[in-house]
């Protein structure tokens, strides 16, 4: 299964662009040849399950920085606290670690459910993900490093069908590719109004909102998101609330496909 860093992206933003046909909701604005093509590059990539990674992902809030070491099975991904705070764990602290892998060990329940959520955000993902195209416009800007920049705005025909989707009509920002391996190097992009969800009763994100995600070449053709910045002010219900979470991914080494969740924990012990 492919990681999903932000909630925990998995999966990733992006990818699964482009295969999605062109209907009258969605203005079909033809696009940048590139585009088209490295957008479709994602699509694959994200839909490629043989070639699992394990790897370190460092989390930083301003409440808490954390260290885990990750595995993806096919049981979805498994993770073990390395710090806290840049702090490695007390004895305490990582005697509690290890007696919570041994209770995912012995009730895969657990483990089901996991995979379930990864699942689920993953579910939400794609429907942003394949609104893209029809959602955004996108206009060729510079050539930056052999990466060629395009700036993208929202399209003004395009109707939303869904929460995920609605959050496209007040994004602006920058897609990054990487011109000769025709993949997308990096994404940002930033909300330019207000977006409600449920009429306004349920939340409201504030404009201002900001996303980046950065991705590298981590072996010859496999790439994978490294750096993601999320910065939000939110409202759920009557509750105020906001996300500024900045999440890098290192260290990435290629796991055996097929690999189960019970041999990823032994792994992270050992």
């Amino acid at each position: 299964m492919r990681p999903h860093p932000l909630l925990p992206l998995a999966a990733v933003l992006l990818a699964a662009l482009a295969h999605t046909p062109v209907d009258a909701q969605g203005a079909g604005a033809a696009q940048d040849p590139l585009v088209t093509r490295a957008l479709a590059n994602e699509v694959a990539a994200l839909s490629d399950t043989t070639h699992p990674m394990r790897y370190r992902l460092r989390k930083v809030s301003p409440r808490l920085t954390t260290v885990k070491e990750i595995i993806e099975t096919r049981d979805g991904g498994v993770a073990r606290l390395l710090s806290r705070d840049n702090v490695p764990l007390s004895t305490v602290d990582a005697a509690r670690e290890d007696q919570r892998l041994s209770n995912l060990m012995e009730d895969a329940s657990r483990q089901t459910h996991r995979r379930l959520r990864e699942a689920s955000d993953l579910d939400k993902f794609s429907k942003i993900l394949r609104a893209l195209p029809n959602a955004l416009l996108y206009h060729y800007s510079h050539t930056e490093g052999g990466l060629a920049v395009y700036s993208f705005v929202p399209n003004p025909k395009f109707d939303p069908q869904n929460f995920e989707e609605e959050l496209l009509t007040g994004m602006d920002g920058e897609l990054w590719i990487d011109a000769k391996s025709e993949r997308v190097a990096r994404l940002s992009g930033r909300l330019s109004k207000d977006v409600d969800y449920g009429w306004g009763l349920l939340g409201q994100i504030d404009q201002g909102a900001s996303l980046l995600i950065e991705q590298q070449q981590v072996l010859p053709g496999i790439w994978r998101a490294n750096h993601l910045v999320i910065q939000a002010n939110y409202r759920v219900v009557y509750k105020s609330k906001s996300s500024d979470s900045t999440l890098d991914l290192t260290g990435f080494q290629p796991v055996s496909p097929g690999l189960d969740y019970r041999t990823a924990i032994q792994m992270l012990r050992q």
